[in-house]
């Protein structure tokens, strides 16, 4: 592998987190304790989803998801110039779990297609962290 072939493969996947986060941008933002459940999403072939959310430190985030095809699924923030994921699946027809955010950032969940694309459905609900 070249140095040139990873680089490429670096841009592509900060190309694909910025297409994510700007996509998210056009869905409203999670209302605390407020389920946010989203059924028979389709994506094409090697499409991405995304869907982000401004966390403070402490706050609770449940999320589960089901997929007709195998996706990557993972949860994300930026820290400078890096992608940092806290929550990665590879190859996933579906998974759940309470992230509990260690910082206060925008963190994005990220839902990406294989070649046969995929049907995904999910449910996400910010809980606040407890005041104190």
């Amino acid at each position: 592998m070249t140095a040139g072939g990873a680089d490429t493969r670096s841009r592509a996947r900060c190309a694909l987190w910025l297409i994510a986060v700007l996509a998210a941008c056009t869905r409203p933002a999670l209302v605390p304790d407020e389920p946010r459940s989203v059924s028979g999403e389709r994506l094409a072939p090697y499409q991405s989803l995304g869907e982000c959310v401004n966390l403070r430190t402490g706050d609770r985030l449940d999320w589960l998801y089901s997929s007709s095809q195998s996706v990557k699924f993972d949860i994300s923030y930026r820290e400078g110039a890096a992608t940092l994921a806290p929550v990665v699946r590879e190859s996933s027809l579906g998974d759940s779990g309470v992230f509990i955010a260690a910082l206060s950032t925008r963190f994005c969940l990220s839902w990406e297609a294989g070649p046969a694309g995929a049907i995904i459905d999910y449910r996400l609900r910010l809980k606040p962290a407890p005041p104190g």
